[in-house]
């Protein structure tokens, strides 16, 4: 008798508190699924509050405490975010999605040393698939100086959505013609060497920056200045926007944009383009990217003769592939080009192919080593020149080494030398270039 009553009184104290546990689940659960009502909706301050309340209600509630972690993200709030994730891990730690998005969170915050750590930790985590893909390409993009592989964009890897730039060069030029063959007379002199010096700075805005798209606007000003012959000192103004998509291993970007150039005083060339790049990484270690360019070129210059009008629509294709080691720190890059230039004026009609290679890879002293070399097979003109008589056809060489080594926070400087040369049937466009020179280069 005495242990029935024992036992209905251990009841009577314990019922209440189970129902009360039982009751807040329910809530729990409620608020939940209202969280994800909104948070589907992308209002992420009304869904983390209802997250926010559900974890209240029932602290061991997994999937509340990981959807408010990413309600608070989506707000940029790191730091609660990161808490809400280290909760989620407590509670379940063989999930790759809460240490890959607590990573995302650090990497906005700047703390890289934890980013990288839960980046690897995601990518060891995750089965073959898109968080598993992404680990990896943030791991490679932080363990590298540099990642030119997709884009070469100053915005690329941003946290900010405003971004800066900007870089001083000094160097000497043994042929200080804008290259013979982009000129828009045949009068220029060659063969004429001077120091030259360059500033350009750039900028630009992230208008959305939302899963996987990103709306980015930006624009520079580059001027070189020439010490002694400053008619050939070159201003150009550069504007974009650019559109960018990812899904998984393959991503888009639609760069459209203006630029306008000065010779010396004088207006020189404006231009309108637009450069799509279609990517593909395949196992984390073969990237093709295919790149068409469309783009028209007007001339200021003042004609003479109307064969030599160079206004035209030029029409690029590019093929690059890049094969990357294993320690993601270096690549080899190979690339075809062909060109296709159709001007008002007969003598500026042509079409060229080109072939490329370069090589990156660090070595000691923290030093980035960049090697690369570009041929053009054949640049055939489609008529006989109006003013030399003959049809033109060109052979033509690029090589170029440079050694980059980062400074500093938000500074980098780059020794590098490129040598130029162009074979031609046409005297005057047979040439030879010589460039070396340093920049400090700075971006935030």
């Amino acid at each position: 008798m005495k242990k029935l009553i024992l036992l209905t009184c251990l009841l009577t104290l314990t019922l209440p508190h189970v129902s009360l546990a039982a009751d807040n689940h329910g809530k729990a659960e409620i608020a939940f699924s209202e969280g994800l009502l909104l948070h589907h909706k992308k209002d992420f301050k009304g869904a983390e509050q209802r997250f926010a309340k559900a974890v209240q209600l029932d602290p061991r509630h997994k999937n509340a405490t990981y959807f408010l972690g990413l309600s608070q993200s989506e707000q940029e709030k790191y730091e609660a975010a990161i808490k809400s994730f280290t909760s989620v891990i407590a509670l379940q730690t063989e999930e790759p999605e809460p240490y890959f998005y607590r990573a995302l969170a650090y990497y906005h915050l700047k703390k890289s040393p934890e980013a990288l750590a839960d980046f690897q930790k995601a990518q060891k985590l995750a089965p073959t698939g898109q968080v598993k893909d992404l680990a990896t390409s943030y791991i490679r993009s932080m363990t590298q100086k540099e990642t030119p592989l997709i884009t070469s964009s100053p915005s690329q890897g941003s946290s900010h959505r405003w971004f800066a730039n900007g870089s001083l060069t000094t160097q000497f030029d043994t042929n200080v013609t804008l290259n013979p063959d982009a000129s828009s007379a045949a009068t220029l002199p060659t063969d004429k060497n001077d120091l030259q010096f360059a500033m350009r700075g750039g900028g630009g805005y992230h208008i959305i920056r939302k899963g996987h798209y990103r709306l980015t606007t930006e624009g520079s000003y580059y001027q070189s200045i020439y010490t002694d012959l400053d008619r050939f000192n070159y201003g150009l103004l550069h504007l974009e926007a650019n559109n960018q998509f990812k899904f998984g291993n393959f991503s888009i970007r639609t760069p459209t944009g203006y630029e306008f150039s000065l010779l010396g005083r004088d207006k020189y060339l404006g231009a309108f383009f637009m450069k799509p790049t279609f990517s593909y990484l395949l196992a984390n270690r073969l990237l093709t990217q295919f790149s068409p360019r469309l783009r028209y070129e007007g001339f200021f210059q003042t004609l003479t003769n109307q064969a030599q009008n160079r206004d035209a629509w030029n029409i690029q294709l590019e093929i690059d592939e890049f094969l990357m080691g294993e320690d993601q720190k270096h690549y080899l890059k190979l690339s075809y080009i062909y060109e296709k230039n159709a001007a008002k004026g007969n003598d500026w009609d042509y079409h060229a192919h080109r072939m490329g290679l370069a090589f990156l890879t660090p070595i000691p002293w923290g030093i980035d080593f960049d090697i690369h070399t570009e041929f053009t097979i054949d640049r055939k003109f489609a008529h006989v020149d109006s003013i030399i008589g003959t049809q033109r056809d060109d052979f033509g060489q690029a090589f170029g080494l440079s050694l980059s080594r980062k400074l500093m926070d938000h500074l980098s400087v780059r020794g590098h030398y490129d040598f130029f040369r162009n074979t031609s049937n046409q005297s005057f466009f047979t040439y030879g270039r010589h460039i070396a020179g340093v920049t400090f280069a700075t971006s935030f």
